[in-house]
């Protein structure tokens, strides 16, 4: 399946045009959450952290800021070092996680950490996506935040060392491709 992604977002800019491409063979098995009513596929070689491990931090993160996102699924390629990680982000002030997003080059470099910082956005599978990427010459961090109908809905992140950026790109553009409202039943 080949999607060709192009809108205008709600805040009024002129979306990135973003070709996404799912590859079977690029992503793990599916998954689903019944939280978020999503199904999704990690890249190829992120295994999903045992979910106690996962609640343990969201519990820690809620406990430092009541505003953060909530973490509901972590996957991590321990060999290289890399990590995706699948947040709820409805309850949290939809002003506020504007702002962030507005103001985005302040929100996600305080500390300088980041040589480049740069956002767009785009529409897939009935979700718009804005896009922020951090890259230092050490890592890339790819925030995705997911809006239904306009409202905030899940945050994805992807953290990647940068030397294997190149390598990662694919597993990672299938991986956003992979994701879908609705449930897979499976009988037993």
């Amino acid at each position: 399946m080949y999607i060709v992604l192009s809108t205008v977002l709600f805040t009024g800019c002129i979306a990135d045009k973003r070709n996404l491409q799912f590859v079977e063979s690029l992503v793990e098995t599916e998954l689903s959450n019944d939280a978020l009513q999503l199904r999704y596929r990690a890249p190829k070689g992120f295994h999903l952290v045992d979910q106690h491990y996962t609640d343990s931090i969201a519990n820690v993160q809620l406990l430092q800021d009541g505003f953060s996102p909530v973490v509901l699924s972590i996957h991590v390629d321990t060999l290289k070092g890399a990590s995706m990680m699948l947040s709820d982000i409805r309850y949290l002030p939809e002003d506020k996680l504007e702002k962030e997003i507005k103001n985005y080059k302040k929100t996600y470099n305080q500390h300088n950490t980041w040589n480049k910082v740069y956002r767009m956005t785009y529409s897939h599978h009935n979700f718009d996506i804005v896009e922020i990427n951090c890259e230092n010459d050490t890592y890339l961090l790819t925030k995705l935040f997911f809006y239904e109908d306009k409202h905030p809905t899940f945050v994805v992140d992807y953290f990647i060392p940068i030397v294997e950026k190149e390598t990662y790109t694919p597993l990672i553009n299938s991986s956003i491709a992979s994701f879908e409202k609705g449930y897979t039943l499976i009988f037993h």
